[in-house]
């Protein structure tokens, strides 16, 4: 060979924000030979707003190879090669995640159940219930193990791996804070310019989410247990009923084309969310 690739790779893991280059250009290049006939085959054009029946297979597919992508930048990088098991970026299989996982899905729910009564009680919005079909309850199942699946992936990437590997070189705060926006920012991968309006709703939900990972002291299980219940529970609202504008406010207040972080009751949900976890735990909970 004219060259060694473990060193060309370890050379680039030295340069500045490496690990995090290396990850997304491993995910991407193991992605793209799976993914881009699965999108053609759904007939998907990139920066145009994407059905649930084409997004979630593709989702899944991109979500699955997450992982390797995370261990192969743990075995090249010399500041991450002594550590890469995943325990390192707080998802260690043990009970303090399934604890944070339970309470997290716990708050996160009241919390979607507060934001509906809040629009029914004072006629913002109406809700109509769907009758309850046994393809409704499938679709109920499928919905709760896409939010875990959903959830586990992006806090491990967004709120696990890359705060560290970027935190090497800029520090924690200016790494969470990157690592948030990267968060808010490829949601347009998959809806385009429909996700304008909710990009500010996104990136205080990640700074929120961050902010659940202190408390826990690195512990990815609060976290994963808010994100994946906000996914559940306003997925499930889609399914059981459809709650709709009364026009008696703005949509800005209730949520832009009906999507929750898109308005300011959406940004409130968030912040009341931080300021329940900071009611919770007066001091941040150790991972046992």
């Amino acid at each position: 060979m004219f060259f060694d690739l473990k060193f060309d790779v370890e050379l680039l893991a030295l340069l500045n924000f490496g690990e995090a280059a290396l990850f997304f250009a491993v995910w991407i290049g193991l992605g793209l030979p799976i993914l881009l006939p699965m999108a053609i085959a759904l007939q998907w054009q990139p920066g145009k707003p994407i059905a649930p029946a084409q997004k979630i297979p593709l989702l899944l597919g991109l979500y699955l190879l997450a992982p390797a992508a995370l261990w192969a930048a743990g075995q090249v990088s010399p500041r991450l090669s002594t550590r890469s098991s995943f325990g390192i970026y707080g998802l260690a299989w043990s009970e303090p995640l399934w604890q944070g996982l339970g309470l997290g899905l716990l708050v996160a729910i009241a919390g979607v159940g507060l934001w509906l009564g809040v629009q029914v009680a004072t006629g913002w919005g109406c809700w109509q219930t769907n009758p309850l079909s046994r393809s409704a309850s499938r679709s109920l199942i499928a919905v709760a193990l896409l939010g875990l699946a959903v959830g586990l992936v992006e806090e491990l990437v967004f709120r696990g791996f890359l705060p560290l590997a970027l935190g090497f070189d800029l520090g924690p705060l200016a790494a969470v804070a990157i690592a948030n926006l990267l968060f808010a920012l490829l949601h347009l991968v998959w809806d385009g310019r429909a996700t304008v309006p909710q990009l500010p709703g996104l990136l205080v939900m990640g700074l929120v989410l961050s902010r659940a990972c202190w408390i826990a002291r690195g512990n990815l299980g609060l976290a994963w247990g808010l994100h994946a219940g906000w996914i559940m529970a306003i997925a499930s609202l889609e399914i059981l009923g459809a709650l709709e504008p009364t026009g008696r406010v703005p949509a800005w207040i209730t949520g832009l084309d009906g999507k929750p972080l898109a308005g300011a009751l959406g940004l409130l949900l968030m912040l009341g969310t931080a300021i329940a976890l900071a009611v919770i735990f007066q001091n941040p909970v150790t991972d046992g």
